[in-house]
């Protein structure tokens, strides 16, 4: 019997497969990770960091690109000349149109490790404008740890504050000429505050840790409101993950919550509505990625992007970026995007995100292992993804129907593979030279996506009997 090819139905304007163009610094590099941090304006300026390396005394860097024109330029880069590596620059950043904000929150003061946050202008000469150092500072502070932009104001978390490692949350207001100090948010009791910082319909979400967790996790969300003096705590959209699982990252889509978590065995989206008193369960996706651990997620519009840092087994591999699009009330697995780095050595691919309204920014900080790395970035038009020179691939497999097993063609050549029963639930099987046994499943219908060294995705449907 002739093969079934699978094509799938939900994709709009994402195709199958594309080869990305890897963005490096042409000047000034300086440390090491380049794509560590990436972030994005609304004019396709990308802006990626590199990591300071204490062990040469490399400082790391701001590196600014152009990426309007479809041939991306560096335009400039933004460093501190009298920082010190010990001080890590750019650990923190974010931008608007007119600023780029980065932290330092290694930088000494009249303490140690304070920390400092630098106001650049955002243009091709990037003239520091201002610098931020935290109220009555003490030793630890780290001020800078985290950095969000919301319109007029300027929020600077540092996290190693206070007693427990509570952490507290400074707010500035632009006045037209600088950055004003306003107020220090702050959360007694509750360790790691704002590990996260993020915005929705104006309204400020931070994120909370606990002692079992470190300061990248979170563990609640706190919600603050602009009353036109000061910001006050919206406890009705507080949220408290009552699951053992760790929360890596939350995003909003259509008023729902989205939260991204991790019970170190597998990886969760779930998302939930506000009912008026607080957020209840709408749904809980079980992402079924291996042994991948999520890290990060980011939405504009219909389109998402989940990201991993991580994983179980000890395999180096190419890390995948999967994009998924929200259609007929669900989110659909459309694409999964590859770094172009050298095949099976990890390159942290898609663990750091950036998304305006035309794009995705990414960072592969690891790529081109073993050490030092020197890491690569990304830019991702969304209209690239529609291209209709990226077209669907197919494989063929045999045999089809199937009892026992499915065999892979002998001149093959993939990198991963992933079984999915026809709802999009990923399924366990095993591979031994080329001969996947399917006899553990039910009759029905099956698809089989492949991977190859390229980052080249093929599909094929299969029926079992």
């Amino acid at each position: 019997m002739k093969p079934l090819v699978l094509v799938f139905v939900f994709i709009s304007f994402f195709a199958n497969s594309q080869t990305l163009s890897p963005i490096y610094p042409s000047s000034g590099f300086s440390g090491s990770a380049f794509g560590k941090r990436v972030v994005l304006d609304e004019n396709n300026h990308l802006f990626a960091t590199t990591q300071n390396t204490t062990f040469n005394a490399q400082k790391g860097k701001i590196y600014r690109f152009d990426c309007t024109l479809g041939n991306v330029v560096q335009t400039n880069f933004y460093d501190i000349p009298t920082l010190t590596a010990e001080d890590d620059f750019a650990y923190s950043i974010d931008v608007n149109q007119n600023f780029v904000v980065a932290g330092a929150p290694g930088k000494d003061g009249s303490v140690a490790n304070a920390g400092s946050v630098y106001v650049f202008e955002n243009s091709t000469t990037g003239t520091l404008v201002q610098t931020l150092t935290a109220q009555n500072p003490t030793a630890e502070d780290q001020f800078g740890k985290n950095i969000h932009i919301l319109g007029n104001f300027l929020f600077v978390s540092q996290i190693s504050s206070l007693s427990g490692n509570a952490g507290s949350v400074y707010v500035y207001q632009f006045n037209g000429t600088t950055y004003n100090y306003i107020q220090q948010i702050t959360a007694p009791g509750t360790p790691f505050f704002g590990s996260k910082i993020w915005t929705h319909n104006n309204r400020i979400f931070i994120g909370t840790g606990n002692s079992y967790y470190t300061s990248g996790d979170f563990q609640s969300l706190k919600a603050y409101d602009w009353n036109g003096s000061t910001w006050v705590e919206n406890a009705a959209f507080n949220f408290n993950n009552t699951s053992a699982n760790v929360i890596k990252d939350f995003a909003f889509h259509n008023n729902k919550l989205l939260v991204l978590t991790n019970d170190f065995s597998a990886n969760y989206l779930t998302s939930f509505e506000h009912n008026g008193m607080g957020w209840t369960n709408s749904n809980t996706m079980n992402l079924n990625y291996g042994d991948s651990m999520v890290n990060g997620l980011k939405i504009e519009g219909d389109i998402m992007a989940i990201g991993t840092n991580n994983y179980t087994l000890q395999i180096e591999r190419k890390f995948p970026l999967r994009i998924y699009q929200y259609a007929n009330n669900t989110w659909n697995h459309t694409l999964t995007l590859y770094g172009q780095g050298t095949d099976f050595q990890d390159d942290a691919f898609g663990s750091v995100l950036a998304i305006n309204s035309s794009g995705l920014g990414i960072g592969a900080p690891l790529e081109n292992n073993p050490s030092p790395y020197d890491g690569k970035a990304y830019f991702v038009p969304f209209a690239s993804l529609g291209n209709s020179t990226f077209s669907n691939a197919t494989l063929v497999i045999a045999p089809n129907p199937a009892h026992d097993y499915i065999q892979l063609p002998a001149d093959f050549s993939f990198q991963n593979l992933t079984l999915y029963d026809v709802s999009g639930k990923s399924l366990s099987f095993t591979n031994e030279n080329r001969f996947i046994s399917i006899a553990h499943l039910e009759s029905g219908m099956y698809m089989l996506q492949a991977t190859d060294k390229n980052g080249v995705i093929f599909t094929t449907k299969f029926l079992k009997n």
